[in-house]
């Protein structure tokens, strides 16, 4: 059975309806020194392999062991809300904005601060992007573990090809992008209802200066000569420099594109490169990944896909949870050498850190700046459920289809404007 995200937010929404967990999770706490754990399966086996042998040294240290399973993304939502319907199930759980954010289920949530402040004191304080998602009020109700960039990906071969510069901004990238389509090697992005597009255009609204929402939480901000002229910029960008395919793409298209050698430029995380060098060295060998795109007034933001650990507060192991989790994050730095480029740090020391690892591949290392820029969904707000609702919903990729489909972007502004009215009032910010 194929899930999507509107289901599982429905299913997250609906946590009271008594669902039954599977059976072997009704007897998941046999050994009060166990912690259970629960996370998505990682792009990188490497890293579980890590998360593997961090595990058994702590088992040594402490005599907690524990128990770290993984799963298909898609699945947490639902068997978080069975676990949450029979108060059993793992102890620590892993939180993603793509599928399970963490707002849905802050009320279940053990208060981790005190964790959160050792940490924090440790390795120079938290980013803005950690504090964003995981503090709910004055509490911390998760621990950001890691999260990813959706910055530039481009054929820097190709764009010398046309004697161009690499761009620097979306105005760049309209001039540059008619010279690369003119030569048979077209820009993409995902002008459709994927959660790549989501972070793209996400970051162009930004980049515009064109939020959708305002600082408070609450208050609408879709209607705005910022955000009109982002969905101009949208539609001259499609017509210009990419192809009909975009509007078909899933969130492996951009991939599929840039591998094939045809793509000259598109946004995503560093599969790509990483991919094609497996694939096509010659082509990776030309591929490089960046960090997004600047604005007209030289606005740049990372939109990160979050990945945080939270202890059900039905757990009977939330001091050995507690545990865990600070033991994990104070050896985080011991596993970035598997992760160079897909996973990045919450911890400002550790963003200091990654520097040097970065530089090592010059294919990637613009991606040392990404945890300076990095600001969750709902950005300049914090990020909440009707957040998460817009997003499983596919508001802001919807805005940008009708666009290059040539709809009028204050027809666009007008409807987008009624779904999200309608959200917030449903959900109360």
């Amino acid at each position: 059975m194929t899930l999507n995200r509107r289901d599982l937010l429905k299913a997250s929404a609906g946590l009271g309806a008594g669902l039954a967990a599977p059976a072997f999770l009704r007897s998941a706490h046999a050994q009060t020194a166990t912690v259970r754990m629960l996370s998505r399966s990682h792009f990188l086996p490497a890293y579980e392999g890590w998360l593997k042998s961090v595990a058994a040294n702590f088992e040594r240290e402490t005599g907690i062991r524990v128990v770290s399973e993984h799963i298909a993304h898609p699945e947490l939502g639902v068997r978080y809300a069975a676990e949450i319907s029979s108060r059993s199930g793992h102890d620590v759980v892993e939180l993603t904005d793509a599928v399970s954010a963490l707002p849905i289920y802050e009320g279940h949530l053990a208060d981790v601060t005190d964790v959160a402040d050792q940490l924090g004191s440790k390795h120079g304080g938290w980013l803005p992007v950690a504090e964003a998602y995981c503090k709910r009020g004055a509490q911390w109700k998760g621990i950001l573990n890691y999260y990813q960039d959706h910055g530039a990906c481009y054929r820097k071969d190709l764009i010398e090809k046309v004697g161009a510069s690499v761009p620097e901004t979306w105005l760049d990238l309209l001039k540059v992008g008619k010279a690369l389509k003119a030569a048979g090697h077209p820009c993409g992005l995902p002008f459709s209802r994927c959660v790549d597009a989501t972070a793209g255009f996400n970051e162009l609204l930004w980049a515009f200066d064109a939020p959708w929402v305002a600082e408070d939480g609450k208050t609408i901000t879709v209607r705005s000569a910022q955000t009109k002229a982002a969905l101009e910029f949208a539609q001259q960008l499609y017509q210009e420099t990419m192809t009909p395919e975009v509007l078909s793409w899933d969130d492996a298209g951009n991939n599929r594109f840039m591998i094939s050698g045809r793509g000259s430029w598109t946004m995503n995380a560093p599969s790509v490169y990483w991919t094609a060098m497996k694939q096509n060295a010659q082509i990776g060998a030309n591929i490089f990944h960046d960090v997004p795109l600047k604005g007209p007034k030289g606005t740049r933001i990372n939109y990160p896909f979050m990945y945080a650990y939270g202890i059900w507060n039905f757990s009977p192991n939330v001091a050995p949870a507690k545990k865990w989790l600070t033991y994990l994050m104070n050896n985080w730095m011991s596993g970035y050498e598997n992760v160079v480029g897909y996973n990045y740090p919450p911890l400002k020391g550790y963003a200091d850190a990654i520097v040097p690892v970065l530089e090592k591949t010059p294919n990637l290392a613009r991606l040392k700046g990404i945890p300076q820029i990095s600001r969750p969904a709902g950005y300049p707000g914090p990020m909440t459920v009707a957040v998460g609702e817009v997003t499983t919903a596919y508001v802001i990729p919807d805005m940008f289809v009708k666009a290059a489909n040539g709809e009028k972007p204050d027809a666009i502004i007008d409807w987008a404007e009624r779904q999200l009215v309608a959200i917030y009032s449903k959900r109360g910010g």
